[in-house]
């Protein structure tokens, strides 16, 4: 069940505070709406590769900011700190966040649509001059810097270049600001998804042309590009091997069926490859079977592809009509059911070791999202959080020790927070919510379970004053949203108002 983005945020809000607003009434407290909106929102939640630090942007009523946390002094904990200060509710969003590797800096993009990449800029602040979406470096003890006009940075394993897409073509820029950016390639179709391989040496990326779409490899060393095992099908998701000698990628046959929102349960199958980047000769590792499975099914998550230890690629795949992980060998196989039951997988990250997943999942509380974790080799999945919240988007500490994950509950809404144990969930920045934030006023939803017109099981939330019983009938507000593909949830969403389709 793939989650897209843009969900209105507003809307479950606004639930929860008109069934909160009649309970309220009788208990004669009231809160505004204001109150309840200035939480502020987070995303972009990554970790860097050293230093244990954490990044997110917080949303804090439209002004949208680069937090990170780091390690407390004291040795216990984390502190939290804002880094950009950008100060106006101007609608240009801030996100595709990227630390360089010495943590010492974060690589963003500011403004443009982040969700319709197509659209022009937005613009809902009217800014006469007109507003850009450009690449920014930002050091966490001093001021961001401009880059470039562009967006999708990827910086280089040496931390000294950074590559992004600009009117779909790949630029480059040296990060301390020596030398102008160029322009690496030019070519056809739509560049975009950029790898760097982990050497430094290559920058693998996805030529879109319409109906087919190619993996391109440009070599620093000799400037130039190959188009590897190219054929009339759409490859997409490449991944490099640690040692850089190989690609993996995703074969998906073009079908002109492919619409946006048409449902579509099989197919022609869906394929692994992987390419020789010294010989140029790519082969099938595996390939799905027909029936159900057939059809790409992504996850939440940088790459789908994940290469792991001992010559493992994790990848999700819908086989059983669930989408789960799985694991095979980058030579072949028979792929791993790492994440076996009737659940979703969604968000999926992998440790820096390589050796095991962090995911969130509705395993055994469908109407929630809670934290997994499983090895890249297989093994029994272990439950790192449940209860009565919800947590998401998981990511580990460099050193491998900490879990980070957004969270939220029926009354406190998504902010990033670290688990020390089992169960043991801290937030990062505990003193960026309001004073007056109404969260004892909020209303915790019930589970209601209703039948369709097929029969299959439709699940709600309903929402009662605080103190409804007997036979006291009130108005309703009745919400229906989002189709298969959107859920709502037991407390507050992970999705966030999407603002900037404006003028």
């Amino acid at each position: 069940m793939k989650i897209a983005r843009g969900c209105l945020r507003l809307l479950l809000c606004a639930t929860a505070i008109t069934w909160a607003g009649f309970g309220a009434a009788s208990q004669k407290s009231s809160f505004t709406l204001s109150q309840v909106l200035s939480a502020p929102f987070p995303s972009d939640l990554i970790a860097a590769r050293t230093k244990n630090r954490f990044a997110w942007v917080f949303n804090r009523e439209g002004k949208r900011n680069i937090w990170i946390a780091e390690p407390a002094a004291t040795g216990t904990g984390f502190t939290a700190r804002q880094v950009t200060k950008y100060s106006e509710d101007d609608g240009q969003d801030v996100g595709e966040l990227v630390f360089t590797p010495d943590a010492e800096s974060i690589v963003y993009t500011r403004g443009g649509d982040f969700e319709f990449s197509e659209k022009p800029y937005p613009n809902p602040s009217k800014i006469v001059e007109g507003v850009e979406q450009n690449v920014w470096v930002c050091s966490l003890k001093g001021e961001p810097r401009k880059i470039g006009e562009g967006h999708s940075p990827a910086v280089s394993p040496e931390g000294n270049r950074v590559a992004y897409r600009f009117k779909d073509q790949i630029w480059l820029a040296k990060l301390d600001g020596s030398e102008k950016p160029q322009q690496l390639i030019h070519a056809r179709g739509e560049n975009g998804t950029l790898r760097w391989s982990p050497d430094g040496n290559f920058l693998g990326f996805v030529s879109g042309r319409g109906d087919h779409a190619f993996i391109g490899i440009y070599s620093f060393p000799s400037k130039t590009i190959n188009y590897p095992d190219a054929s009339t099908d759409k490859d997409s998701e490449p991944v490099w091997s640690p040692d850089s000698q190989k690609v993996a990628l995703v074969r998906t046959p073009s079908s002109k069926d492919d619409l946006l929102f048409k449902p579509r349960r099989t197919g022609m199958p869906w394929s692994i490859r992987v390419i020789d980047v010294g010989t140029g000769i790519g082969h099938e590792i595996w390939k799905a079977s027909e029936g159900r499975g057939s059809v790409f099914r992504e996850v939440t998550a940088q790459n789908q592809l994940l290469w792991a230890r001992d010559n493992k690629i994790v990848f999700p795949w819908e086989r059983d009509g669930w989408t789960h992980l799985y694991s095979v060998s980058a030579v072949g196989g028979t792929p791993l059911l790492l994440t076996p039951g009737s659940f979703e997988v969604e968000d999926v990250s992998l440790s820096p070791d390589l050796e095991f997943v962090v995911y969130s999942s509705n395993q055994d509380d469908i109407d929630r999202r809670h934290i997994w974790r499983v090895g890249t080799g297989g093994g029994s999945p272990s439950q790192m959080t449940k209860g009565t919240g919800i947590e998401t988007q998981a990511v580990t500490s460099s050193d491998g020790k900490v879990v980070a994950v957004l969270r939220s509950d029926a009354r406190l809404p998504m902010r990033p927070a670290w688990l020390s144990g089992a169960d043991d969930i801290h937030d990062l920045a505990p003193l960026v919510l309001p004073s007056d934030f109404p969260a004892a006023q909020m209303v915790t939803p019930q589970a209601v379970i209703f039948p369709a017109a097929d029969g299959m099981a439709i699940h709600g939330q309903l929402f009662l004053p605080a103190a409804a019983g007997g036979a006291k009938r009130y108005p309703a507000v009745v919400f229906f949203h989002g189709g298969s593909e959107r859920q709502m949830l037991l407390g507050w969403h992970y999705m966030g108002i999407t603002a900037t389709h404006m003028p």
